[in-house]
């Protein structure tokens, strides 16, 4: 055996692949014709070829051999493979041990997984919380069936065919509610159309809900008037712990909407007996299962046959403890008579039914004063002129929506005949923030905003929506009123006309970042700007190239920019104001 240099590719001692690849060292069997391998066309003799023979039989040992050795390093590798593997997986779950995820307190993990609950109203469903905890891992799962918060939001349909799925439901989160305040959401949404098919007596998961009555926070009903009187009369004088309440109480007969809206337009007999009074007996018997609710301070109806009760007073609600109260599709004498008698008011909505024969006038409701209402959101139509009966010390933020009614050539500003000049003097009042809607194609937006912004001259919040967004900068400029509202820190703007003039938007933003004096006095820094375009979708003249090169500037210089879409960035609270 001899030390000798091989190529791996030709066999050579000397050839260029080791030059590029490396020297490796091997123990060769001297062959007896080793010298004559590398000569080319030479005839071996018989002996030659024995030995040559002989020396191949050894070298095919020894290369099954090696191919031996080769596989088991080939199975030697694969088991390191394998141990690498599971060396891996096994550092890994130690990984997993210490992270700072799975130390986190199940404490703290029960409060997580609170935040991520879904909005209430929710039903169960696997794939959302609370019940997409269980299949994470058993800790988890440990933790959502302790964490008792997570069990006490109860969403039921009330249908027939679901009996034996709502009871199901109703008795696990009760089971795992512990003494949590319970929330419940029973029924469909405000204009579904229920059927007495849909609504047997005895709902068992109605009883069931009703046996933990003391323990309702917050309530919300879409349900008949017969299923309140029949159902839940056993929960009358035990509801010590309710404190919102919404209710949507539907019509047994489904009149169309035309119907339900010439409900409020025919006058009522006194004298008429017989169909029409069984007919409409949902409407005279009063709903009092809600009468006696001390800790009650959050009342909603609207949108449905609720309105009806509402109206007729054949709900009974304990309206003197309420703080906030919301009212949509209510006639406007029946808003003020529940306005009335709920002298405590913080924050109120409210929503003229404005079909038909229903005047909005000052002339057919009383003057009410609400000592501490701070919030009011109001939806009339355009010439109503209530607001002058309206004595609000202590409110600070208006949001009036404008409906458009068939309405002459008006001779005063909008805050004249509204009567919005009348409150804000009789109340003596500071308003800080002011959203206004007006209705689409409106004939006169600057004279609306103008009359608002004389008005109201203290705003440090202002949002004007609809087709006033793109108004406001014409008047800004052409008025050359750029001290207008000095202490203005929020603008909110919805413009979605492609004649929008961003330029002169630009100007006044512009000028209001400035510090200084600007015409009559001093003014506050603008610091935040909301616009809701859709200039992304158009090519808008009239500067919106500058207009976002000035936004760039103002940002650059500390002022906030919210920029979105349509809707993006609306809460869904507010979208029940801006879409129609």
């Amino acid at each position: 055996m001899i030390s000798q240099t091989q190529c791996g590719e030709c066999g050579n001692r000397e050839c260029n692949y080791w030059s590029q690849h490396g020297d490796h060292e091997y123990e060769l069997l001297h062959s007896p014709v080793h010298d004559l391998l590398w000569q080319d066309n030479i005839q071996p003799t018989h002996i030659q070829v024995d030995a040559a023979l002989g020396s191949l039989r050894d070298l095919n040992q020894d290369l099954q051999a090696i191919d031996e050795d080769i596989s088991q390093m080939r199975i030697h590798l694969q088991d390191l493979i394998a141990k690498r593997r599971a060396w891996h997986i096994y550092a890994e779950a130690h990984k997993g041990f210490v992270s700072a995820l799975r130390r986190i307190p199940s404490e703290i993990l029960s409060q997580i997984f609170i935040l991520a609950l879904p909005d209430f109203p929710f039903a169960l469903t696997r794939n959302a919380a609370p019940l997409i905890f269980d299949r994470v891992c058993r800790r988890w799962k440990d933790v959502s069936r302790r964490t008792s918060a997570l069990w006490s939001y109860i969403t039921l349909e009330l249908r027939n065919d679901r009996k034996s799925l709502d009871l199901s439901a109703a008795s696990v989160c009760l089971s795992r509610a512990g003494n949590q305040p319970l929330s419940i959401a029973l029924g469909a949404g405000p204009w579904a159309k229920l059927s007495p098919m849909l609504m047997d007596p005895g709902h068992p998961a109605i009883a069931l809900l009703a046996a933990h009555c003391e323990r309702w926070h917050a309530v919300s009903l879409q349900v008949e008037a017969s299923v309140l009187n029949r159902d839940f009369a056993v929960v009358q004088g035990r509801l010590s712990s309710l404190h919102n309440l919404t209710v949507h109480i539907s019509d047994v007969d489904h009149p169309d909407e035309d119907d339900f809206r010439n409900m409020y337009d025919e006058e009522t007999d006194d004298e008429s007996t017989g169909d029409q009074g069984a007919t409409n007996e949902y409407a005279t018997r009063c709903v009092e299962i809600f009468a006696v609710a001390p800790a009650l301070k959050y009342f909603e109806s609207g949108c449905g046959y609720a309105d009806v009760h509402i109206g007729q007073k054949i709900l009974s609600v304990p309206w003197q403890s309420l703080t906030s109260l919301c009212l949509y599709e209510v006639k406007a004498v029946d808003i003020w008579d529940i306005l009335k008698d709920s002298p405590n008011l913080l924050e109120f909505k409210g929503e003229f039914y404005h079909y038909g024969n229903n005047p909005c006038r000052a002339s057919l409701v009383p003057n009410i004063r609400l000592e501490h209402l701070r919030s009011m959101y109001l939806a009339l139509p355009e010439s109503s002129d209530m607001l002058s009966t309206l004595t609000l010390p202590a409110v600070e933020h208006l949001f009036f929506r404008l409906y458009p009614d068939e309405l002459n050539e008006p001779s005063e500003p909008w805050s004249v005949r509204s009567g919005l000049n009348t409150l804000v003097s009789q109340s003596e009042c500071t308003v800080s923030s002011l959203r206004l809607m007006a209705p689409d194609r409106c004939t006169q937006p600057e004279e609306i905003i103008r009359s608002c912004l004389a008005v109201l001259p203290a705003l440090s919040e202002l949002e004007l929506c609809r087709d006033l967004g793109p108004v406001f900068p014409r008047i800004i400029i052409a008025d050359a009123n750029t001290h207008l509202l000095p202490n203005l820190a929020t603008l909110r703007l919805i413009a979605h006309d492609d004649k929008c003039p961003w330029d002169m938007l630009a100007v006044f933003l512009k000028a209001r970042r400035s510090v200084g004096v600007l015409g009559r006095g001093p003014h506050t820094l603008l610091q935040r700007l909301e616009l809701d375009t859709d200039a992304d979708y158009y090519e808008p003249g009239n500067g919106w190239q500058g207009f976002v090169a000035a936004l760039d500037d103002l940002e650059s210089q500390g002022m906030e920019v919210v920029m979105w879409t349509t809707l993006q960035g609306c809460s869904s609270e507010d979208q029940h104001w801006y879409e129609e």
